[in-house]
């Protein structure tokens, strides 16, 4: 089993690591898994991510932003403590 994490942008990799991780947690499994290291890297650059249909909208707009295949688009600091999905957590909202 080989995945990782590959982003040209060291700056952006955090807030994408971020996404893959909160991703996983909660689909179980990594946004993009192969057993080849050059077919991971062409799904991370091609492919879209696939969105579970029970993944609430607040939190697929976070994910959506901080997985952002142009590290220039991506969500990242401080813009992402005020998405609603971070904003509704620090009022005491954990619906995702």
């Amino acid at each position: 089993n080989l995945y990782i994490f590959i982003d040209i942008n060291v700056t952006c990799s955090c807030y994408r690591a971020l996404g893959c991780i909160l991703y996983e947690l909660f689909t179980g499994s990594p946004p993009f898994f192969t057993t080849s290291i050059f077919q991971l890297v062409s799904l991370i650059i091609k492919d879209p991510v696939k969105w579970p249909k029970n993944m609430s909208p607040t939190f697929k707009d976070f994910l959506q932003g901080v997985l952002t295949k142009n590290p220039k688009q991506r969500l990242s600091w401080p813009d992402l403590l005020y998405h609603p999905f971070v904003a509704d957590m620090v009022k005491g909202g954990y619906s995702v």
